[in-house]
């Protein structure tokens, strides 16, 4: 079911209300009580009664909601929506399932999101800040290395591309590929890993070495063609143990990285 930006928006102001009601009516039974002479600390175990009531007023107004938003609205729902506190993006399987946002009635300087991605055997999570993902540091390279990632579903959600290349240490082969790679194998990254076999160029003289594969799981990553037509060009069918990822490099040569998956 989508959700639109007016919809969004409408939530928010029935949450906020809520926890604006909420706080009224706590406030006003606390210091209902207070004024007739009910001894809170006698029960709280606090100094005094007025102590109570100021930190049940400063609790109430710290009251928070969580929106679940589907499908995702991404970036937009930030920039949209005021007072978002975190943004948490959840995928189960890397697919992504729900995002959740935890807002405010207050204002606040910084935005955390949290990528989670379940997995049979665990979870695989990454945090940033939208100021973090600004100022980090990507290194691009137009060489693959030995081992090849693509990012889970959560974090291509969540489009945090420099801030994984500086966290995990691993270079992008483009700005807009989203594809990263290593020497040596980096366990704790969030996403897929495999093992290069080989690089091939799009070249018709090139993509001939390609005639022994007849079957392949094939991605496409900041590449004209789509799936569908270099399965056409490449006549392989879906599946095996071969993995092509169809990408461009740093230098805006357009390859066919071959991998194995570990």
């Amino acid at each position: 079911m989508s959700i639109s930006t007016n919809q969004m928006r409408t939530q928010q102001r029935i949450v906020l209300t809520v926890s604006a009601l909420l706080l009224l009516v706590l406030t006003g039974v606390q210091l209902a009580l207070y004024f007739y002479g009910y001894d809170f600390s006698a029960d709280l175990y606090l100094p005094g009664a007025l102590p109570t009531v100021t930190a049940l007023i400063w609790l109430a107004a710290a009251v928070v909601a969580i929106l679940f938003c589907l499908p995702l609205p991404g970036k937009a729902a930030c920039r949209e929506l005021k007072h978002v506190q975190e943004v948490h993006i959840v995928a189960a399987g890397n697919e992504c399932k729900e995002l959740l946002l935890v807002l405010s009635p207050h204002s606040t300087p910084t935005t955390t999101t949290h990528c989670v991605n379940l997995l049979p055997d665990g979870a695989q999570t990454f945090s940033f800040t939208a100021k973090q993902e600004q100022t980090a540091t990507a290194t691009y390279t137009s060489e693959v290395a030995a081992y090849l990632y693509e990012p889970n579903a959560a974090i291509q959600k969540a489009g945090c591309h420099k801030s994984l290349a500086q966290a995990t240490g691993a270079a992008k082969l483009h700005p807009n590929s989203h594809l990263y790679t290593s020497q040596e194998r980096i366990d704790t990254f969030p996403g897929r890993a495999f093992k290069v076999t080989g690089v091939v160029g799009f070249s018709k003289n090139e993509l001939k070495q390609l005639t022994a594969i007849k079957k392949a799981n094939i991605t496409v990553r900041n590449f004209p063609d789509s799936v569908q037509q270099l399965r056409k060009r490449l006549k392989m069918a879906e599946g095996g143990d071969t993995y092509i990822f169809a990408t461009t490099l740093a230098d805006e040569r357009k390859v066919l990285v071959l991998c194995g998956k570990l």
